[in-house]
């Protein structure tokens, strides 16, 4: 409460009004009961009210003319909306004159429009479960309710990541439990005529002030985490036999959590998000990113951690061979948690995996740029182009390329285009030129190519990030690559900062 009374400053003559907002099951109402508890005389605004049969997002003039200014002006509230009387509904939305504070509580209610009128405010983020669980038991689990929900998810993601509510909050707020809930109405609140039950929560139920949001400064990285089985074989191809004795290295590593690593060890605030298994190869991916302190999240997919084996001669050349079986298998990432993560950094590059594509738009909303690697892509594949389309930054490789000068001409989207070929350096399209670049010497025995173009688009980033111009930052994709060359499949080495930078 302290915090939120300085954030808003000293009023005079009219109340304090200060914004809770946060997704439905959150626990919104239950913040405001308690907070209008501890005020005495203070007031409680539902936007719901406002919303009503108008719009599930489109009420922000509304409750600015009709609520807000009003009580600026230091005036009592009494309004009826036009849709309670289109629809016959009795009452009206009423606040008192002489309020102290008006909580105004409600999804989207922390937005560009409205920051005039509001003195402080509060986001809630609750546990996805908890809030599905809560909705469900508040409004029932029919097919009509289904189907509003929809519609209601269609418009409220767009809404979120492009106002980003949780990145201007003065506080952000962890949920109540569910365990300490009551029934109030919402004439007890401020709202005069029927209306549907809320549920708040009693006295005791535990309220945690978060830390402040970080600025956006970091990297979200989506997909590719996996497993690779790293076979050493005499040569390339190999020859025909019914056996081979070599060895095996089992290790996590492809290619979404090779950049992430990348980028980690170059400075850069980074966190990865992935779907994997609930499964051995699942645990290596979560235990590889513990150890090197990068945070990871993961949703549970049924079809298994992703896998690949790779066949790597004794010049470090390799053939990968991908299962197939392992994805996403119609797993997607949650919204919230997706928003949150978005709001939290300033880049994203995505992987060709699923379910990736599917969050490229809510990226965008959110104001992110974005890169992507589309690997060997063949110049035609729709798959891969999809996600180049969609990407400021696209990276690829030369080696299924017949003409690599089409082929990066063909994409529409990007505002720079960087095919690598591996030891020949390669080749960089911006602002419509094409040119070669060249390759940086490893500095020493190349043991494993596995993972040199992640650590070239982690040594790119880096420089794109900082300011860095566009030769200077392909110099330092090229070392950050040349140095992955250097690293058996057992280790993991990425280059840091001051290392690339003493190379260059």
């Amino acid at each position: 409460m302290r915090r939120l009374f300085e954030a808003a400053g000293e009023v005079t003559g009219r109340p304090r009004i200060i914004a809770i907002d946060g997704r439905g099951g959150a626990g919104k109402t239950t913040l405001a009961e308690r907070l209008r508890t501890a005020v005495p005389g203070s007031a409680i605004v539902h936007t719901d009210d406002v919303a009503w049969n108008l719009a599930y997002f489109d009420w922000g003039g509304a409750l600015a003319e009709h609520i807000l200014a009003p009580l600026h002006r230091g005036e009592a509230v009494d309004f009826r909306p036009r849709a309670w009387v289109a629809h016959d509904r009795p009452g009206s939305i009423r606040v008192p004159a002489g309020a102290p504070v008006v909580w105004v509580e409600g999804t989207g209610v922390i937005r560009t429009e409205l920051a005039p009128w509001l003195d402080a405010t509060v986001y809630l983020q609750g546990d996805l479960d908890e809030q599905e669980r809560l909705l469900t038991a508040r409004d029932g689990d029919s097919p009509e309710q289904r189907e509003h929900i929809a519609n209601w998810l269609a418009e409220e993601l767009p809404f979120l990541l492009r106002e980003q509510p949780w990145a201007r909050a003065t506080l952000l707020v962890a949920g109540p439990s569910a365990e300490q809930e009551v029934t109030g109405t919402s004439a007890e609140q401020g709202v005069t005529g029927p209306s549907a039950e809320r549920r708040v929560a009693g006295p005791s139920a535990e309220l945690r002030v978060a830390e402040p949001v970080p600025e956006r400064d970091g990297v979200l990285v989506l997909g590719g985490a996996g497993v690779d089985h790293v076979v050493q074989v005499p040569q390339l191809p190999l020859p025909l036999a019914d056996s081979i004795h070599s060895t095996v290295h089992t290790r996590a590593g492809q290619t979404g959590d090779f950049v992430a690593l990348g980028l980690h060890a170059l400075g850069l605030p980074t966190t990865h998000l992935d779907v994997i298994g609930d499964d051995p190869e699942g645990n290596l991916v979560r235990e590889l990113h513990d150890r090197q302190g990068i945070p990871f999240h993961s949703i549970i997919t049924p079809q298994g951690t992703k896998r690949s084996v790779n066949l790597v001669d004794p010049h470090g050349r390799r053939l990968s061979l991908y299962d197939s079986s392992r994805g996403a298998g119609g797993v997607t990432f949650p919204p919230d948690l997706l928003a949150t993560l978005a709001g939290r950094a300033r880049h994203a590059h995505v992987s060709i995996t699923e379910p990736c594509a599917e969050a490229i738009p809510a990226l965008a909303a959110a104001g992110l740029t974005i890169s992507t690697d589309l690997h060997d892509w063949d110049g035609a594949d729709d798959y891969h182009r999809a996600f180049a389309e969609r990407a400021d930054i696209v990276f690829l490789s030369t080696a299924n390329l017949t003409d690599p000068e089409a082929a990066m001409r063909s994409l529409a989207g990007p505002r720079v285009v960087v095919a690598m070929a591996g030891a020949q350096g390669g080749y960089v399209l911006a602002d419509d030129r094409i040119r070669p670049y060249g390759p940086a010497t490893p500095p020493g025995e190349v043991r494993d190519t596995n993972g040199a173009g992640d650590a070239f688009v982690a040594g790119f980033l880096l420089g794109r990030l900082t300011g860095e111009p566009l030769d200077r930052c392909l110099r330092f994709g090229a070392i950050a690559g040349a140095h992955a060359c250097t690293v058996p499949a057992t280790r993991v080495d990425p280059i840091d900062r001051a290392t690339l930078t003493g190379r260059l």
